[in-house]
């Protein structure tokens, strides 16, 4: 096996706990136990809940708010049902998506200083700057978000998209999608190098926040404290162009078509529970934002 196989391999691994970011909260919603809201309108009702992808030591059994409207539902529907991704898939959205042309390096795409930066947190990993030379910088933003999360030395365990998925199994619900791993990929990587470059930047500075940033936003989270969550995350969005285009893109555009997607499945009988990051569920232009706009009742649990 070649090094670039070696190292593909290796980072399809990594990239299951990375399918998606961290999220944000905004202060618009009057926080309450659980970041959990149930949605009526002319086309249906069903319940929404903001996740983190990630949790800490000591978090579960959430409220049992939570675990009754989930026994309540027919169906969950995550972004993506991580019990259907297989190494082979990943391996695959790597190489078509994640790496560079021949002749390329990302030596020469990103500036002096960042770039070091990039080997300062890789290397020690194993990741020589050989083998990460060969990634876009949107794959790269990826695995530096992901070994963020163990320099911060929070505990982290399972996420509530997966704790929920778990759950849901247990209670023999049918699962759905919203998106797909393959349509968060392509969605990375149809981002201007600018902004794949601003994915680098954005998860380094969550990385400078410091070594309790992972378990502030937890307890934040738990504690439905909306505005407070909202702040920690949401601080440096406007500290350029860039920055604020490569939230839109993640975020905004997004939300919008998950809504229409969400309208679609409300043309069936079943009950719905559905989890996103909840970055997508709350602010100015999330999910509550736009079905409030569309006519719905917001109730928040």
């Amino acid at each position: 096996m070649n090094c670039s196989r070696r190292i593909r391999k290796r980072f399809s691994k990594l990239v299951l706990i990375v399918l998606l970011f961290f999220i944000i909260t905004s202060p618009i919603v009057t926080a309450e136990d659980n970041f959990l809201w149930e949605v009526s309108g002319p086309e249906g009702d069903f319940y929404l809940m903001g996740s983190l992808h990630y949790m800490v030591e000591g978090a579960y059994p959430l409220n049992d708010e939570v675990y009754n409207r989930l026994a309540d539902s027919d169906t969950l529907v995550v972004e993506v049902d991580t019990r259907e991704i297989n190494q082979f898939e990943v391996q695959n959205l790597i190489n078509q998506l994640g790496m560079l042309e021949p002749g390329e390096s990302l030596e020469d795409i990103l500036e002096p200083e960042l770039y070091q930066r990039v080997q300062e947190i890789l290397e020690p990993q194993g990741i020589t700057a050989a083998q990460f030379n060969q990634f876009k910088p949107w794959y790269i933003g990826l695995l530096i978000s992901n070994f963020a999360g163990y320099e911060m030395e929070a505990e982290i365990i399972e996420g509530i998209d997966y704790h929920i998925l778990a759950e849901a199994v247990e209670l023999e619900l049918e699962v759905k999608e919203l998106e797909s791993l393959e349509y968060q990929y392509n969605m990375f990587a149809d981002l201007e190098q600018e902004l794949q470059i601003e994915m680098i930047s954005d998860a380094f500075d969550d990385l400078a926040k410091g070594e309790n940033y992972s378990q502030d936003l937890a307890e934040l989270w738990l504690d439905g404290d909306v505005d407070g969550f909202y702040e920690m995350f949401f601080q440096n969005q406007s500290d350029s162009d860039a920055r604020e285009e490569y939230y839109r893109k993640l975020f905004d555009e997004r939300d919008v078509e998950m809504k229409e997607n969400i309208k679609e499945m409300l043309a069936g009988d079943d009950e719905l529970f559905i989890v996103v990051g909840a970055g997508h569920v709350v602010g100015d232009k999330g999910l509550l934002y736009l079905f409030e706009q569309a006519g719905y009742d917001i109730n928040q649990l």
